[in-house]
């Protein structure tokens, strides 16, 4: 599962980068992907294969961010031991460590839907206003994790088959959304988001289980997601479980960081 899930995260980190103005390339054993902003979490080297040189390959991932202008990247490393090489290369580099637990979780059974007051709605996106919608809740809940509004500007084209979201509807605004892409037999939940003014609503638990149960419906073996600090607890209460937590490195052409 730990394989299935990690190979599901490359792919849908590739299809959001060919979709949303960014670029994708393997070499060697490993994947670099960026979009069309250069904020560091979304231009990214993940290993996918033997890496034969890992100073070498960590090289070719510095000449492609210095041609896409992206001085700043993420490596995204399994404490498994696949990834030890990179991390090596990462540390010999003079780097460190940004982020020792950003969590890869699973879940292979369905999720009775949580209580949510009456007053909201949730419907999956189907029109081009819905996916503008949709990334502009993004933009606002993610705030609170320091990102910046526009990475997610020109996005709208993910939301295409093999994707699809759910949006929760509060007098007329989306106030909670999360997507689910069908990628190499597992389900990908992302960018699960809830507008400040619904947190506390159990409107994250209600779109998490909305997107896990359609595309555990629609065939995946099992639903994985990344969590962060904030969404860790629902997706516990949720059932999520465990499988590993990836360190993140950040690598800075301006020196470490």
């Amino acid at each position: 599962m730990d394989a299935a899930a990690h190979a599901n995260q490359i792919a849908f980190l590739a299809l959001m980068a060919e979709r949303c103005g960014g670029a994708v390339d393997r070499h060697d054993g490993t994947v670099t992907v960026t979009l069309a902003h250069p904020f560091p979490f979304f231009n990214a080297l993940l290993v996918e294969g033997d890496v034969g040189d890992p100073g070498a390959a960590l090289e070719h991932a510095r000449e492609f961010f210095t041609a896409h202008d992206r001085p700043e990247w993420s490596v995204f490393a399994r404490p498994t031991g696949e990834d030890e090489g990179i991390e090596a290369a990462m540390k010999a580099a003079g780097l460190a460590v940004i982020n020792p637990n950003y969590r890869e979780m699973a879940r292979s059974e369905p999720i009775e839907p949580p209580p949510l007051a009456p007053e909201i709605a949730l419907r999956e996106v189907e029109s081009d206003e819905e996916r503008a919608a949709f990334w502009r809740l993004c933009g606002e809940a993610y705030a609170s994790l320091n990102f910046p509004a526009e990475v997610f500007h020109g996005c709208e084209p993910l939301l295409h088959p093999p994707v699809t979201a759910c949006l929760a509807w509060l007098d007329g605004k989306a106030v909670g959304g999360a997507l689910v892409g069908l990628l190499e037999d597992v389900g990908f939940v992302g960018w699960v988001a809830a507008s400040p003014e619904a947190r506390g609503k159990g409107v994250g638990a209600a779109v998490t289980a909305w997107v896990t149960n359609r595309t555990l419906a629609d065939g995946a073996e099992f639903a994985s997601l990344q969590a962060s600090p904030m969404g860790l607890p629902v997706y516990e209460r949720l059932g999520y479980e465990t499988l590993f937590d990836y360190r993140v490195w950040r690598y800075s052409a301006r020196g470490q960081t």
